[in-house]
C-alpha cells in the first residue's frame, strides 16, 4: 500500500468520526428535551402528586391521579383491577407512575393534552 492510499484511508475515517461526533452532539444539545421525553425524564412543569392507597384497583388509583392532576389516562383494560399498594408524598407524576405500574410490564407514552398511555 503505498502513503496516498493510506492517507486516503485515514481522512476517510477521521471524516466519519467527524460525523458521528457531530451528530451526537447536535442530539445532545440541540434535542435535549425530545431525549428527555423519550425516556421518561421528569420535566420541570410536570406536576408532584402525593398518594396514599393499600390494595386499591388501579383504575381507582388512576381516577385519584385524574383528578390532582388533571392528567388522564388511557389503560389497558386487563389492568384496570390490578391492586396498588403505594405511599408517597410530593414526588413527580412520571416517578409516581413508576411506582405503581412497577409489577407489569409497561410503557409510560406522554401524549399531547395532558392524556398518559
Amino acid at each position: 500500500m503505498n502513503k496516498i492510499t493510506m492517507l486516503k484511508k485515514y481522512f476517510n475515517s477521521g471524516r466519519i468520526l467527524f460525523y458521528t461526533f457531530f451528530i451526537i452532539f447536535f442530539l445532545m444539545c440541540f434535542r435535549a428535551d425530545m431525549v428527555q421525553q423519550a425516556i421518561g425524564a421528569e420535566s420541570q412543569d410536570e406536576p408532584y402528586i402525593s398518594l396514599k392507597v393499600n390494595n386499591r384497583p388501579l383504575s381507582d388509583v388512576l381516577k385519584i391521579i385524574t383528578s390532582d392532576t388533571g392528567f388522564r389516562f388511557k389503560l389497558n383494560g386487563d389492568w384496570n383491577s390490578y391492586p396498588v399498594n403505594a405511599s408517597f408524598e410530593n414526588i413527580s407524576l412520571n416517578r409516581a407512575l413508576k411506582i405503581i405500574l412497577q409489577g407489569l410490564n409497561h410503557v409510560i407514552i406522554y401524549d399531547s393534552n395532558k392524556s398518559i398511555k
